[in-house]
């Protein structure tokens, strides 16, 4: 309790200090997450143990935890990260009083004896300790619930109300329950052009001085090579 208190002291010191880097909305929870310059996050959102890039911003109602987002991506209301599963074959009963020895609430297995099948109900990104991975420039629709184990590449488009289950290609658009493809952004040499330029990850300046191009493909390909 005393931590938690004392958490919440240094955080809201930190926000008075970072107003402009950092925005947090009114009753939203944020617990160890590494924040990028300039993100936001709404009212009544839960960010906890998650990685968040520069200039991204979370809506009202969202549920992160365990998630890397990269840079310049956009969350709409009542995003949820589906963090865990639960066993639908062979086991006779989905509760994880059944498959986790240690769980809090019922304690019918001994780890010492059990000899059950193991059941992984948390599936984490390869080589990462996050449940979701994000790129950078992803639009999210609202109402969006993505699964535990998901890579969303660069660039996708999440329509609203999705169930997302499995990876998203970059610069992919999809919906659906579950989530299907939708259509390509672009062609595949724009998009092989961008995947090389990966433009969110220059500095503001690059950023500032070439914005005029951003509204049509063509016109960034024509002025700006890769190098």
């Amino acid at each position: 309790m005393l931590k938690s208190i004392i958490y919440k002291l240094i955080f809201s010191i930190y926000l008075v200090f970072n107003k402009e880097q950092l925005k947090v909305g009114r009753n939203s929870y944020v617990r160890k997450t590494k924040f990028s310059k300039k993100v936001s996050v709404n009212n009544n959102s839960i960010v906890a143990c998650c990685d968040i890039g520069k200039y991204t911003y979370i809506g009202t109602g969202c549920e992160l935890t365990n998630v890397k987002i990269g840079h310049y991506c956009s969350l709409a209301s009542n995003i949820k990260i589906a963090s865990g599963e639960h066993p639908t074959k062979t086991y006779v009963s989905t509760h994880p009083g059944f498959y986790l020895p240690e769980h809090p609430l019922v304690k019918w297995l001994n780890p010492n004896i059990y000899s059950g099948v193991p059941f992984q109900d948390m599936k984490f990104v390869e080589e990462t300790d996050y449940v979701v991975v994000v790129g950078s420039d992803v639009w999210i629709g609202a109402n969006v619930t993505i699964l535990n184990g998901v890579t969303i590449g660069d660039g996708a488009i999440i329509a609203a109300g999705a169930v997302v289950t499995k990876n998203v290609k970059p610069f992919h658009i999809v919906g659906g329950v579950p989530a299907k493809e939708i259509r390509k952004r672009f062609s595949d040499t724009e998009i092989n052009y961008l995947n090389i330029l990966k433009w969110w990850e220059k500095d503001d300046a690059w950023v500032k001085a070439n914005r005029e191009l951003f509204s049509d493909i063509s016109k960034l390909i024509s002025n700006i090579q890769l190098e």
